[in-house]
């Protein structure tokens, strides 16, 4: 019985939370799903979304590239961003596993929240908004 109750969670947490391993996408159902899930916003209210996660152990990361308009930036800072710095932007989002799509102009303005998500016990979440361009880079760490 016990082992038919791990498989049943097992299965839902893959359905669930469909997000997991390694995955990446553009413009398709997978970047959409995944821009949901980190944001809980409609992808419709964004273009052009690009869209990696992975996880290793008990550590995740995310990178995110879309285009959005300024409202919907004034959403996401209302999630408690402070402005931050092009440094302390690539401190938390580069590294060995980043997409190939990942290639920041610096032109943009850069934000900062810490305890971005409640699934880590740890987790920073930056980004960059280019105004002119309107293009969002986007990452998230956590660790348990």
């Amino acid at each position: 019985m016990k082992l038919h109750l791990k498989f049943l969670f097992f299965s839902l947490s893959l359905i669930l939370f469909s997000c997991s391993s390694e995955q990446e996408g553009h413009d398709n159902d997978l970047a959409a799903r995944c821009f949901k899930f980190e944001f809980g916003l409609d992808p419709k209210l964004v273009n052009d979304i690009y869209a990696k996660q992975l996880v290793k152990g008990d550590a995740a990361r995310a990178w995110y590239k879309f285009r959005a308009n300024e409202k919907l930036i004034d959403q996401l800072k209302d999630k408690g961003f402070t402005v931050s710095s092009a440094e302390e932007f690539d401190r938390h989002s580069g590294g060995g596993y980043s997409p190939i799509w990942w290639e920041i102009d610096n032109k943009g303005q850069f934000y900062l929240k810490n305890k971005w998500s409640a699934n880590f016990a740890d987790s920073t979440a930056v980004f960059s908004y280019n105004k002119e361009t309107e293009e969002v880079f986007f990452c998230h760490d956590g660790i348990d």
